[in-house]
């Protein structure tokens, strides 16, 4: 609760070590031009198009991990499959 003691937002903010250098810079370059807003609502988007990013790329990672497994017991399943089968043919007269 440093803002409490009287200390500022964005000084309050960096002491805590939640947010990056660059969210710290833009945070007290809004503040000093006022326009703290707009700048927080920037920030929030960027992190949610991170966020956003991130969360497709493992998505994707696991949909491939999951493909392969499938193939790989598809296969096994194949070959296990043909050897164990037996064809016999049937002759004519039998």
């Amino acid at each position: 609760m440093m803002v409490r003691d009287g200390r500022g937002l964005v000084e309050s903010m960096k002491a805590a070590n939640v947010f990056t250098e660059n969210a710290i810079n833009r945070l007290n370059a809004g503040a000093e031009s006022g326009t703290l807003k707009k700048v927080t609502a920037q920030i929030a988007n960027f992190y949610e198009r991170e966020t956003s990013y991130r969360m497709k790329a493992i998505v994707d990672w696991v949909q491939v991990v999951i493909a392969f497994f499938i193939m790989v017991v598809m296969t096994a399943l194949t070959i296990v499959s043909s050897e164990t089968a037996v064809v016999t043919p049937k002759l004519p007269g039998m």
